[in-house]
């Protein structure tokens, strides 16, 4: 587990739109445009920031995951106080090439229920400049599997 930095963005789209553990949820459409990778590790993460420093792109268009799953509902393990959903993304071997890895970001609708979500918003940066994980360079070779498990509870 590592420090996870939720922006103001992601602040406004959970008081938009929690009700209930269950419709926090349902903010994390499941397209292939809720997760993206970047290569910066010198910028900190601000609580202002919108976008990821340096999205990896390829003719000017982000590299979004080759496919995405997020599970409509949260499962509650058993034994504990809180909900939690995995949210998987993966980019296809080849599809980022040999690029640094150094920030990630998770992404959400902020439309008050409205399906299919129309705007998307930067909610969550991590960041190896943060000291959450080392970069690393992508192998070419083999996918980029991302698997971000967010855990919400009542309080």
């Amino acid at each position: 587990h590592g420090k996870n930095h939720l922006l103001t963005n992601g602040l406004k789209v959970i008081a938009a739109e929690y009700g209930a553990i269950g419709v926090w949820f349902t903010m994390f459409h499941n397209t292939n445009d809720v997760m993206q990778v970047g290569t910066n590790t010198t910028v900190a993460t601000s609580f202002s920031m919108s976008a990821l420093v340096s999205p990896l792109a390829s003719s000017s268009s982000i590299t979004y995951p080759n496919s995405v799953s997020i599970p409509l509902t949260p499962t509650n393990p058993s034994g504990t106080t809180y909900y939690q959903s995995t949210i998987q993304a993966i980019w296809n071997a080849g599809t980022l090439g040999s690029n640094t890895l150094g920030e990630f970001g998770l992404f959400a609708g902020n439309t008050n229920y409205s399906v299919p979500p129309v705007n998307n918003v930067l909610i969550t940066r991590i960041a190896s400049a943060d000291g959450t994980f080392s970069s690393f360079s992508i192998n070419p070779n083999f996918p980029l599997i991302i698997d971000y498990v967010v855990q919400a509870s009542y309080v």
